[in-house]
């Protein structure tokens, strides 16, 4: 059964979210290390995560069965769960 949304309902104000405004402090050990976010754009405005998987791993099966690494692998895994015959 749908419920109307009465006229009140609707106009009712959205109440904010709190935010800690609590200052936040490195680490010592970390002072003196370069950081930076996953969604951070570096200087080439390119996403920094990206960069770090950008030759690590295929998106789909498609794109595994084009590499001759990832052929290779799923070989080897299969012939593994054959010997133990799992």
């Amino acid at each position: 059964m749908i419920e109307e949304i009465s006229e009140e309902q609707v106009n009712q104000p959205v109440p904010e979210v709190r935010r800690s405004n609590r200052p936040r402090v490195l680490p010592a050990r970390l002072q003196e290390c370069e950081m930076n976010s996953d969604g951070q754009v570096n200087n080439d405005g390119e996403l920094i995560h990206l960069a770090f998987m950008a030759e690590s791993e295929p998106i789909d099966v498609n794109s595994a069965l084009q590499s001759e690494k990832w052929r290779c692998a799923m070989k080897e895994e299969l012939d593994s769960i054959e010997s133990n015959q799992t």
